[in-house]
């Protein structure tokens, strides 16, 4: 640490015996060892309660993540989601613009005597329909036969 060698300890221990003299020699000694120990003492005190500090801090924190988690339910957390990603004003925007449309396309549906405009589920459970593969079939094989090929 001090990077003392053996000669500048025998130097020190001289100098020592000349200003203090052999008979309080030990004397001092002794009461240097005790100040060194109340130092470290202090030191490792200070240390702990540094440390003491830190883990009460995190546990604090960890109390209130804890409360803050119990708090809130996924459910809360995917709705407060969805109604920060959907502006209601411009979802009910679209949905306006939506029934506009299909007023206008089942209006000119009915002036010019076209089929009505079926809705978008309409559409859907009618694609989820079976097809009739054999009226298919027929159509294909006369394709065949004219020498036309079906795609």
């Amino acid at each position: 640490m001090f990077d003392i060698g053996w000669s500048e300890i025998l130097v020190l221990a001289v100098l020592a015996i000349i200003v203090v003299g052999p008979k309080d020699l030990p004397v001092m000694l002794r009461n240097i060892g005790r100040y060194t120990a109340k130092m470290r003492s202090m030191a490792r005190e200070f240390q702990d309660g540094i440390s003491d500090m830190a883990r009460e801090t995190e546990l604090n924190d960890l109390r209130d993540l804890k409360k803050n988690l119990s708090e809130v339910s996924p459910t809360q957390q995917v709705k407060k989601l969805v109604g920060e990603a959907i502006d209601p004003d411009e979802f009910d925007a679209m949905e306006k613009n939506q029934r506009a449309l299909m007023e206008k396309a089942e209006a000119a549906a009915d002036k010019f005597g076209a089929a009505p405009v079926a809705s978008a589920p309409d559409v859907l459970a009618a694609d989820a329909e079976p097809k009739d593969t054999d009226s298919m079939k027929g159509t294909v094989d006369k394709a065949e036969a004219d020498g036309k090929t079906a795609v």
